[in-house]
């Protein structure tokens, strides 16, 4: 009865000690999940467009026009918008150091080497595939949400730009580590992380939008699996965002002409 007792005590324990190592990682995804249900919020273009307080009208000949003084005073609640995601980051990296007490490179943060060189190339001719396979499927972004960005100052898409390396590290970086860790199967991890991926850019598209977006979650999700180093999937996430501080800056301008090199 005795034995019997003290490996019951040993079991419960070692029970107890499993799940208060684990909580830091429960805490983390449930950030990350609480992000993404965030954004699925704002899935109506108008009312999170009504929500900034951004006046706009359709214009006949197409295009809209968008008030600027409702623009100006709703800058500043956009870049609040974005300035969450660097919140969100920070909690996570804070969560990996101080409360899993793990490396850095446990979420990929690890120096590049020139290895990674070829895997980004790749993964930009990945995006570009993707990209060009949903507007062909008619699965193509807001036209609405595309005019505010433009007509949003450049320090402040400057800004949003930035936020590629808040989603690595949420969606890469700790979303595809940690659940590998849990499930113990990194198909399921990647999967998972390419779908929240997509989700999360549902506020002020629309749901047409999400499975193009996870499609290219699944690009870079393969290219962090692949090489395990975050800051390479973040330079990749930046180029095929750039666009948004100048259009020639798109992938779909310079990587075909980059290509016809090789």
């Amino acid at each position: 009865m005795e034995g019997g007792t003290s490996v019951a005590s040993l079991s419960g324990a070692s029970s107890t000690a499993s799940w208060r190592e684990r909580l830091p990682t429960f805490v983390g995804l449930g950030i990350v999940f609480g992000w993404v249900a965030i954004h699925l919020r704002g899935s109506d273009p108008s009312l999170l467009l009504e929500r900034y307080g951004v006046q706009f009208h359709q214009l006949h000949g197409g295009g809209y026009w968008i008030d600027p003084e409702s623009l100006g005073r709703a800058t500043w609640r956009i870049s609040l918008a974005f300035g969450l995601s660097w919140i969100v980051a920070l909690a996570l990296v804070l969560t990996v150091v101080l409360w899993e007490r793990r490396p850095l490179a446990s979420i990929g943060l690890r120096t590049p080497t020139v290895g990674d060189f070829v895997p980004a190339l790749l993964a930009l001719v990945g995006f570009y595939l993707v990209g060009h396979l949903g507007n062909w499927l008619g699965s193509l972004p807001n036209p609405l949400m595309g005019a505010i960005t433009y007509a949003l100052p450049l320090a402040v898409r400057l800004f949003a730009v930035s936020g590629v390396v808040c989603e690595e590290i949420m969606f890469r970086g700790y979303l595809i580590e940690r659940l590998e860790n849990l499930t113990r199967s990194t198909w399921i991890a990647a999967i998972l992380s390419s779908l929240l991926f997509g989700l999360s850019h549902a506020a002020g598209r629309g749901f047409g939008y999400v499975p193009v977006v996870a499609a290219v979650g699944g690009v870079y999700a393969a290219l962090y699996v692949w090489r395990r180093n975050l800051p390479t999937c973040m330079v990749v996430h930046f180029a095929t965002d750039a666009s948004v501080l100048w259009m020639p800056l798109a992938p779909e301008v310079w990587l075909p002409r980059l290509l016809h090199l090789f």
